[in-house]
């Protein structure tokens, strides 16, 4: 019998189409394309086993997210959202035989900034994104990162968007009224949208932004901004309702009296909800702001026809 040929192996011009292999992290396969998610704690390259050709497929797409800021709040004070990790996308990249060191970040805790997310390659490039900013709480300024914390009382201006792949500048925050009625923190900003300034008149904290489409996740987008929290005294009848955490793994802000902001979802970068307050006197309670969720590093090829 003679030998049978794929031909589907040649281009046109006869030459063998070859494709783009690699190894490490947690493999996804969609249709002819395959996803390689790398996620903190892993430890683990992206080992390049081939570097394909223009007959077959030969680059590599990938996006870098950082770790979601924490939300603010200690016990003591009202708490801005954390904003989420900045986001990088870069497509069409020529792939080279080679090992990849993959890191992606840690989730902020309470009050903490995200950490940095990054590759280091000869071929794709080295990259770092930062994580989010922290969310402000009392004293503490909210923090600049990949995108910004929000602000909430004594500072209560929002931290902003900064380094590669930024995104939002946090929402501003509201200090305590004459009356020592209401306070609400702004949300922390999202890759694609800045957070919300806190609603005075409504009487609510601010919604943290938007994130972005990830690369792959069945889950949906990336990159969303923790809600603020808010605070109330014994006599205020308005709405009190903390901020929504932005699309994209951002933590609710905490509404309850001594509430704790909820966490950014764990490997999208989303930022953490700032604490909510009881200012009833002769006594008061806070709660703690929310982590953020860690970061997440992905690559996309094509592996076969």
């Amino acid at each position: 019998m003679s030998n049978i040929i794929n031909p589907y192996r040649f281009a046109a011009g006869g030459a063998v189409a070859e494709y783009v292999n690699a190894t490490g992290g947690t493999t996804h396969e969609v249709g002819n394309d395959r996803y390689h998610v790398f996620i903190y704690g892993e430890g683990d390259d992206f080992e390049i086993t081939s570097a394909g050709n223009g007959s077959g497929s030969n680059t590599i797409d990938y996006q870098i997210c950082g770790g979601g800021g924490g939300g603010g709040g200690d016990t003591s004070n009202i708490g801005g959202g954390g904003g989420a990790g900045g986001v990088r996308n870069v497509t069409d990249v020529a792939a080279a035989v080679e090992s990849v060191t993959v890191y992606a970040g840690s989730g902020g805790s309470p009050y903490t900034t995200g950490g940095y997310s990054s590759i280091t390659s000869t071929s794709l490039g080295t990259v770092t994104v930062l994580g989010g900013g922290r969310g402000s709480f009392g004293s503490t300024a909210a923090g600049d990162g990949g995108c910004g914390g929000g602000g909430a009382t004594t500072n209560n201006s929002g931290g902003s968007g900064t380094g590669t792949g930024a995104g939002g500048a946090g929402g501003d925050g509201y200090s305590w009224d004459a009356g020592m009625e209401f306070a609400a923190g702004g949300g922390g900003g999202g890759r694609d949208g800045a957070g919300d300034d806190a609603d005075v008149g409504g009487g609510t904290g601010g919604d943290g932004g938007d994130g972005t489409t990830a690369l792959y996740s069945p889950d949906g987008p990336i990159a969303g901004g923790g809600g603020g929290g808010v605070g109330k005294g014994s006599g205020f009848s308005g709405g009190y309702a903390a901020g929504s955490g932005g699309s994209g793994g951002g933590g609710a802000g905490a509404s309850t009296y001594n509430g704790n902001g909820g966490n950014g979802s764990a490997n999208t970068g989303g930022g953490g909800g700032g604490a909510g307050r009881a200012r009833l006197y002769p006594g008061y309670a806070s709660g703690y702001g929310g982590n953020g969720g860690s970061g997440v590093v992905i690559f996309k090829y094509q592996f076969e026809e």
